[in-house]
């Protein structure tokens, strides 16, 4: 097992290189690829370790930060999610934070006709920005990592990029193909990119 002074990322066990420089994000001794680091992070959606690191315990950088490419974190685009409850759909603009949490919260809650104090449980599918793996992301602990990938998105189409997708063996759930909507069934990857599903929460 190589030390911590060898210099390799802690994720991907491999070296420093020119465009994938090491670095150190938090004041922990280990070194890590941002690259690797944003999708460690995307992976852990709504857990702790999304935010900090799981060895000194100090805050990382957020995941916009690490995730984005660099060549679009100077790209401004308005993110949107398709939100679908009980049958009708709605574009909602996003953006990641505390405010856009509650923005999301209030602009679902007026669209759809719910009570201002309603809760509800929300599901977040999308797509991962760097290979294109349809990703289900549960409960609103995960809205910061959903709005990232859309604004990655959003930011990829506003200079020309193509999105990245994976094929089917890599993006289809086990079990499944499609998925159905409306009396129509739709290949998961064109009908589930950041489609929120949502039901009110049960009462016990």
């Amino acid at each position: 097992m190589s030390s911590i002074g060898d210099k390799i990322c802690w994720i991907c066990h491999d070296g420093s290189t020119d465009l994938e420089p090491l670095e150190q994000p938090c004041p922990c001794p280990r070194y890590v690829h941002r690259g690797c680091l944003g999708r460690w992070q995307l992976q852990c959606a709504g857990r702790s370790e999304e935010c900090t690191c799981r060895f000194c315990g100090n805050a990382l950088p957020g995941l916009g930060e690490t995730l984005t490419p660099a060549h679009l974190r100077q790209t401004e685009a308005a993110a949107f999610m398709a939100v679908t409850y009980n049958g009708e759909s709605h574009k909602v603009p996003v953006r990641p934070g505390i405010e856009g949490v509650a923005e999301f919260r209030a602009r679902v809650k007026c669209l759809f006709g719910m009570p201002y104090d309603a809760d509800f449980n929300v599901s977040f599918f999308c797509m991962a920005p760097t290979t294109g793996e349809v990703m289900t992301f549960r409960g609103m602990q995960c809205f910061n990592a959903a709005a990232t990938c859309a604004g990655i998105s959003a930011a990829r189409r506003a200079v020309g990029e193509t999105e990245i997708t994976a094929s089917p063996q890599q993006a289809l759930p086990a079990g499944g193909g499609g998925v159905q909507e409306g009396g129509r069934t739709g290949n998961l990857l064109q009908r589930l990119r950041r489609i929120i599903r949502m039901k009110r929460r049960q009462e016990p």
